[in-house]
């Protein structure tokens, strides 16, 4: 995966956009831009969008710590320390579609 711009994110006060942090001579750095509210889409839909792409960089990270977390227990099964077949075949299976191998 390659590297992207590095959080954290933040929704800017005025304009619709999401900036990263941290401030660098006295401005933050633009990530993108979000479309204004239209008959299609409400302010309150485009504020929970600009939020969830906001939260990106911490979800990006926290999905890194869990495939670590997941790839140790599959090892663990591997070497005959746990025996659930079943929850180690469906972590493999998640461990291969994160990595988009499956």
């Amino acid at each position: 995966m390659s590297k992207h711009t590095p959080g954290p994110w933040v929704i800017h006060p005025t304009f619709a956009q999401i900036d990263a942090g941290p401030i660098i001579n006295g401005k933050l750095t633009p990530v993108c831009k979000m479309l204004w509210p239209t008959d299609l889409r409400s302010e309150e839909e485009t504020m929970v969008n600009a939020e969830l792409i906001a939260s990106l960089p911490e979800l990006v990270k926290q999905n890194a710590q869990m495939l670590e977390a997941l790839e140790e227990f599959c090892a663990r099964v591997d070497a005959g320390e746990v025996r659930s077949k079943r929850t180690y075949a469906k972590f493999k299976g998640l461990i291969r579609a994160a990595k988009g191998e499956a």
